[in-house]
């Protein structure tokens, strides 16, 4: 009996400890605006700065655009993340650089969220195929290579982020890697490249 009630307790707490290897995504449909929107879950502090500080984001892309969004939620004071001004730059095991810039309006709460896009500032004022490229190369470098530091710059302050392994998300630096393979193969995402 006693065999038989540990096994059925390790069959319940094992599924708490698993690696996650697939990212799940949702689908919105806008009816209105004709429009589908996936979006991963969330990874929860999957982050974290030298101050303590941390941060959790997922990813969103629709079937209007070849460029993707990661959403980002940060537990820190930057002073504001900014329309535009903030910057989000993440280091590549390859050495490579790929700025993002923030889209969402200004928050300059404790526990601010952005939304930021694989583009510098300026290359939202080129032609949308030419920054659509652009976004596109960047999101190829991001499938291919771990991340390994995230520098998020807002109004006052600046902080470096590092890889933080936390008990449900073993591998932290997949991030982009893991996230962006779960939108691409979404079904919608996949019929339209078919």
């Amino acid at each position: 009996m006693r065999i038989l009630s540990f096994i059925v307790l390790l069959t319940l707490i094992n599924p708490l400890f698993a690696q996650r290897d697939e990212v799940k995504t949702t689908l919105e449909q806008d009816k209105f605006e004709g429009t589908n929107t996936v979006t991963t879950e969330m990874w929860q502090n999957f982050g974290k700065a030298s101050s303590g500080y941390r941060l959790s984001g997922m990813i969103t892309k629709n079937d209007k655009t070849d460029v993707i969004f990661f959403r980002i939620f940060f537990t820190g004071d930057l002073g504001c993340l900014s329309q535009s001004s903030s910057k989000l730059s993440v280091k590549l095991s390859n050495d490579e650089i790929i700025e993002f810039t923030q889209l969402s309006k200004t928050d300059c709460s404790k526990a601010p969220i952005a939304v930021f896009v694989p583009l510098k500032e300026s290359d939202l004022d080129l032609p949308e195929e030419v920054y659509n490229q652009i976004a596109t190369d960047n999101v190829e470098q991001l499938k291919k290579y771990e991340w390994t530091i995230i520098r998020l710059s807002g109004s006052e302050y600046y902080t470096n982020i590092e890889p933080e392994p936390t008990r449900r998300i073993k591998n932290p630096e997949q991030f982009f890697i893991k996230h962006i393979e779960a939108i691409e193969n979404h079904e919608i995402f996949k019929t339209k490249d078919e």
